[in-house]
């Protein structure tokens, strides 16, 4: 409990695009002890500070997706604040709106800049010809929205302090959130916390920001402490979602379906505002094409504005999208040119990737299927089943592309007090266990007691705010400079004791028990060469490569499909910990696998985000989980970890597809691919 705090609701919109014509709060109700702060309170900027200024904390005179704020309210209890929230009357006067990214570029109906298109980029590498001689092949791939569901919606605290604001949560980007709260009060009295969350998929970066300024003006306003939290159906309705992707491919293949050419067209539908696109974009393109060599490549993207929520980083950030269309594609090739789509992979592969589907390959042809399991209200063995089996493979570059300029400015320190080592890095913890690979990263470089090793809480006035750091590079970058500043605290050690030996010896030999301090800038890390603006370079300094089979069966009459068995083999580099590794990735094969499947975006007869509950999301339950078999390849000598991240999710829907076309003959290109839409795919 915080002594004296207040509880936030917030006001939202049920329109996905209106004009605000007044707010009018109801005379009759009891507004003591009540703070109601609206965009007329926000003493200077009403922005975001994300990659531009487009999406205001609070909406001021237009609201352009459903649940945009628009009314904040805080009181002593939050079903008081609920209360006083539903005595708010907002006038609007509803407006046209877009929902079709297809259709958004040039629109009238969405106002951003002079196009509506958020972000546009082109990669290029070798020149892509019509004179290319081979067998050419086109075809459209759609992934369609998806929520993170995680654990637990999102929530903040703000409160008083001095003559500032601390704000606390799990905050995955809490350099954004302090450029908005300075952009917001025009000065920088704030620190942030980082706690832990018990998961997050991405939805706490851009939400996080957004609901820490909110509640921020709520404190402010109220001169007390203030909890704001998410309910979980004002998370479904108005939070941001993955974003929408439509794909075009046209490749030129030779007789054995090896890639001479590709071309990409990508479109990405952004939402209302523009949150994290570029970056987004930037990271979807550089992953095309996938985990396959081609010499000539042609890459164009485009993130464009409709009236949605705001398109939010989601597991993957792009990466999962164009996977999946890659993947298909070459399905697509290898159904033209009627070779076995395995075989087209590996003529494509580089070395490493090869390595990995072979051992995967090999491991699911020691065994054949298992038996279809019974599930509660379901007799599998009356059901006309088909069984299929389906490959992918998974090329995964850790987080943006290239040092960002947040990167950069990190750092991490460790701090020697008495026998103790207090380890200050940033990033955070989100249910991934990165904060556990950290921490080993400094007792492997030791050598110490792990109950010397103590993370430190992460705030802004004392561990640089940088970010956001994802976890799928914590503990590959984040790590390695621990790695550095644990060998420079040895250095240091042994200079004071004018001796070498290990960490042990050194600190009985102390005859002081001053604080040795150590820190190490991410600056000073071998720095990376990437051109952001014409997207050339090198984008990582390592892959994690993943190859998946998955074997299932589908109901012939039903069209359901029940997953049997997951294999998957993961080449990372060295392996932190081995536990939270596979945990890791079996927890991002499930997530893939539902949203492949099942999952979908409940939605009212406007098209808006419904905001149910979880039961009408189509996600899976435990018992749904096929079973998982999770290899974690040798690395090569001297190596480094290259971070797990979402690499367990990102091939899981082309395995999927792929397996419910060998089953059926069926030809899903479109994701979520639920049974009515194999029921009308099925020949």
């Amino acid at each position: 409990m915080v002594p004296g705090c207040l509880y936030g609701a917030v006001v939202r919109s049920p329109h996905a695009h209106a004009l605000i014509r007044g707010i009018r709060l109801d005379l009759e109700y009891d507004w003591s002890g009540i703070a109601v702060v609206t965009a007329a309170d926000i003493p200077h900027q009403n922005s975001t500070a994300l990659e531009g200024t487009d999406q205001p904390v609070l909406a001021a005179k237009v609201v352009r997706h459903v649940g945009e704020a628009v009314v904040l309210v805080a009181a002593a209890r939050p079903e008081l604040a609920r209360e006083a929230a539903a005595r708010i009357d907002v006038d609007y006067r509803p407006l046209p709106a877009l929902d079709d990214a297809s259709l958004a570029e040039d629109h009238p109906r969405v106002s951003h800049s002079t196009d509506n298109v958020f972000q546009r980029a082109v990669l290029q590498r070798g020149t892509v010809s019509a004179g290319i001689e081979g067998h050419r092949t086109h075809g459209v791939y759609r992934v369609d929205e998806q929520d993170h569901l995680a654990l637990e919606p999102l929530g903040v605290l703000a409160a008083p302090r001095d003559d500032g604001l601390e704000v606390t949560g799990p905050i995955g980007h809490p350099s954004a959130l302090l450029d908005t709260l300075t952009g917001m009060f025009q000065h920088d009295r704030f620190v942030v916390k980082q706690v832990h969350s018990g998961g997050s998929f991405g939805r706490k970066l851009e939400s996080a920001v957004l609901l820490g300024a909110q509640a921020a003006l709520l404190a402010t306003k109220a001169k007390r402490p203030v909890k704001l939290l998410l309910t979980r159906p004002d998370e479904l309705r108005s939070q941001g979602k993955r974003h929408g992707l439509i794909a075009e491919l046209s490749s030129v293949v030779d007789d054995e379906g090896k890639l001479l050419s590709l071309e990409a067209i990508l479109l990405f539908d952004g939402g209302a505002y523009a949150t994290l696109s570029r970056a987004f974009l930037e990271r979807a393109m550089v992953h095309v094409p996938g985990a396959y060599a081609c010499e000539r490549l042609y890459v164009q993207g485009k993130v464009v504005a409709t009236h949605r929520p705001p398109a939010a980083s989601f597991r993957g950030s792009g990466v999962s999208d164009v996977h999946f269309a890659v993947e298909r594609h070459l399905d697509r090739i290898a159904r033209d040119l009627y070779l076995d789509p395995v075989a087209v992979r590996l003529v494509n592969l580089e070395t490493q990737g090869a390595m990995v589907l072979n051992g995967v390959v090999a491991k699911a042809a020691d065994k054949t299927p298992p038996a279809p399991r019974d599930r509660p209200g379901r007799a599998v063995a009356n059901a006309r089943l088909m069984a299929g089996r389906g490959f992918a493979v998974t090329r995964l570059g850790g987080g943006r592309p290239g040092d960002d300029v947040g990167e950069r400015r990190g750092h991490v320190e460790l701090a020697l007090r008495k026998n103790r080592i207090q380890v200050y890095a940033p990033g955070a913890e989100s249910g991934q266990g990165a904060d556990t690979g950290m921490v080993q990263r400094v007792i492997d470089a030791l050598g110490c007691d792990p109950a010397q090793v103590e993370l430190r809480v992460r705030a802004s006035d004392r561990v640089a705010p940088d970010g956001p750091f994802l976890g799928s590079r914590s503990v590959a970058r984040i790590g390695e400079a621990l790695a550095v500043a644990a060998g420079r605290l040895q250095a240091e050690l042994e200079a004071e004791v004018g001796r070498k030996g290990t960490f042990s010896e050194l600190l009985a030999a102390r005859s002081r028990d001053a604080t040795v301090r150590v820190r190490v800038a991410l600056d000073e890390l071998a720095p990376l060469t990437w051109d952001a603006v014409h997207l050339s370079g090198t984008p990582y300094r390592n892959h994690t490569w993943q190859a998946i089979a998955v074997d299932l069966v589908v109901d012939a009459d039903t069209g359901e499909v029940v997953v049997q068995r997951v294999i998957t083999a993961t080449s990372a580099g060295p392996v932190v910990h081995t536990g939270l590794a596979r945990l890791q990735i079996e927890g991002g094969v499930l997530m893939g696998l539902s949203g492949a499947l099942t999952e979908r975006i409940p939605r009212d007869e406007r098209g808006a985000p419904q905001g149910a509950d979880l039961r009408d999301t189509g996600l899976w339950s435990s018992l749904d989980a096929p079973r998982q078999k999770t290899l974690l390849l040798r690395p090569a000598p001297k190596s480094k970890p290259a971070g797990l991240g979402e690499v367990g999710v990102i091939a899981a829907a082309p395995s999927v597809a792929q397996a419910i076309e060998a089953a059926t003959a069926a030809v899903l290109d479109r994701t979520p691919m639920g049974a009515e839409a194999i029921l009308r795919a099925i020949p």
